[in-house]
């Protein structure tokens, strides 16, 4: 069950190496605005794995509140 929350998180955190990976590859070639955009873009991701992160947490905690409760009525007779 972690996987499922843990690759989605993977990928967007990988993207958002990749984007800052390439800021600072470019960063000697030149400052301009494609590198500040790349920085940006990659803060923007790392907000939505943040985001990622919260939810799944959240997916978690309902997913064993729905155990817990279903285990209930068991657990009562």
């Amino acid at each position: 069950m972690i996987s499922i929350a843990a690759f989605p998180a993977i990928k967007v955190l990988s993207l958002a190496l990749i984007y800052k990976l390439a800021a600072a590859i470019l960063q000697p070639l030149g400052g301009g605005p494609i590198i500040s955009c790349l920085d940006v873009i990659s803060k923007s991701v790392l907000y939505i794995f943040a985001a990622l992160a919260v939810v799944s947490l959240m997916f978690f905690f309902s997913i064993t509140v729905i155990i817990t409760a279903g285990n209930l009525t068991i657990m009562m007779k």
